[in-house]
């Protein structure tokens, strides 16, 4: 009987440590979901953004958001990596700080106790394949603290696409015509020339909506976002020199009254020389002074 009360109790706790297992990996397992979901509430990911699989549709993919971030130096540098490791570039990184307020207080005869209070940020314009770009919206999520606000957007330009190839092949159609043209009219100087000209600007146009082509498909294959990263305001507190003249070093009185005494004595200078410039007007004024004596005495 003791036995088997034995295997019965020691079989109890087999299955209780099992249960208990059991529950932890779930509970693992429901942490791990939320904590993706909390990723993904960050609001960076979204249908907007999914490149349509298989789809003949062709969108331009842009956004731009304002987030932040425990540590925008690291954060910018981490978003940096994740974009060329997806095969996309940066094309703007800016990265400052900007003091929000500053004080000083004097603590000694030279030196001032300065405090300053500054934010850090950083504006990023990334360029990122239409593939990758779920996946980098995902790495950014991962570094937001708060998010001001995203937006997404993916505009249509599946007919636009095929309108400037439309008219790059009848532009380049053209162009041959007028080459046929040209060749047809061998040893004719004027209907050779008139042809060649219509025939550059044919090629012109052609190459000119072949560029656009082109521009426009690298909209489509990168998307463009515009990233704002900013943090929590630090404060910044250092002793600096006080660039003020002791009192043992200041000149003496008497060293003052003497230089200021030459100062005056220069002012007195320049004064006099100034006056000198109308002696004419004090010449006729004697003159009329003595004439207007001797005219009075008659």
């Amino acid at each position: 009987m003791k036995k088997r009360a034995l295997f019965l109790l020691s079989a109890g706790m087999l299955i209780s440590s099992v249960g208990c297992q059991k529950q932890e990996a779930d509970h693992a397992s429901a942490m791990n979901a939320t904590d993706s979901v909390a990723v993904a509430s960050k609001g960076m990911t979204s249908e907007v953004a999914k490149p349509l699989t298989g789809s003949e549709k062709r969108f331009v993919h842009s956004g731009d958001a304002r987030v932040k971030v425990n540590n925008v130096v690291q954060s910018t540098h981490r978003i940096e990596q994740a974009v060329s490791r997806a095969g996309g570039f940066v094309t703007q990184s800016d990265l400052e700080s900007v003091v929000d307020r500053q004080e000083e207080t004097q603590i000694s005869a030279d030196s001032v106790w300065v405090t300053t209070q500054y934010h850090t940020q950083s504006t990023l314009t990334l360029r990122i394949p239409e593939q990758e770009l779920p996946s980098v919206l995902q790495h950014i999520a991962q570094e937001i603290v708060y998010l001001d606000y995203r937006k997404l957007g993916a505009e249509d330009v599946t007919l636009q696409l095929l309108n400037q190839t439309l008219e790059q092949q009848r532009h380049q159609k053209s162009a041959e015509r007028l080459e046929q043209k040209i060749d047809a009219n061998k040893g004719r100087l004027n209907p050779i020339l008139t042809a060649e000209k219509g025939r550059d600007d044919k090629q012109a146009q052609a190459d000119g909506k072949y560029i656009e082509k082109m521009a426009l498909s690298d909209k489509v294959n990168y998307a463009t976002l515009t990233l704002a990263l900013y943090q929590e305001p630090a404060v910044l507190n250092e002793r600096k020199a006080l660039f003020n003249v002791p009192e043992r070093l200041r000149p003496s009185l008497g060293f003052q009254l003497w230089e200021n005494a030459k100062t005056g004595w220069s002012a007195l200078e320049q004064i006099l020389s100034f006056l000198i410039l109308f002696w004419p007007l004090g010449v006729v004024g004697t003159l009329g002074y003595i004439g207007y004596r001797r005219w009075t005495r008659k």
